[in-house]
């Protein structure tokens, strides 16, 4: 039972940083595509 738990406290931790990379990842792509579309 707490060998489960401890699993998924693992796959939580890690689901929660690819959503932070994938945030990260998203606001530069839009900052870049912004930027990129105010120059035109």
């Amino acid at each position: 039972m707490s060998e489960r738990s401890e699993f998924s406290k693992f796959q939580i931790s890690e689901c929660i940083s690819q959503l932070e990379i994938t945030k990260r990842n998203l606001k530069a792509n839009y900052s870049f595509g912004f930027g990129l579309q105010n120059e035109t």
